[in-house]
């Protein structure tokens, strides 16, 4: 799958802001949930998206978490996505992928 996939560009890219309302907030103790909008390298393809974070602190740590589905045709995984379905003898294989991570920034 690595070979079919991420060969040539293995890594990807984030990029995003936390308002400072919302880091304020976070700071006094308040758990918060926000959409914001990042923007994701991958595969030479930018793509704007919408992605739903919740945020709180823990301890001297303020911990993101966010999730969002993603299209990995849409970043040129098609090709990809077509032969490991090929390999693995499936009818199908459904681009849409649920993408979550974790962030945690010490204070």
């Amino acid at each position: 799958m690595r070979k079919l996939l991420f060969n040539q560009h293995p890594i990807a890219v984030i990029e995003g802001q936390l308002s400072k309302e919302l880091l304020d907030a976070v700071l006094q103790g308040q758990a918060i949930a926000q959409s914001v909008e990042v923007t994701l390298q991958a595969n030479d393809d930018t793509q704007n998206l919408e992605v739903a974070l919740r945020a709180k602190l823990q301890g001297s740590r303020v911990k993101v978490v966010g999730s969002t589905e993603l299209d990995v045709a849409e970043l040129g995984y098609a090709g990809g996505v077509a032969q490991l379905k090929q390999l693995a003898g499936l009818a199908s294989i459904s681009t849409l992928v649920p993408v979550t991570f974790e962030l945690a920034f010490d204070l």
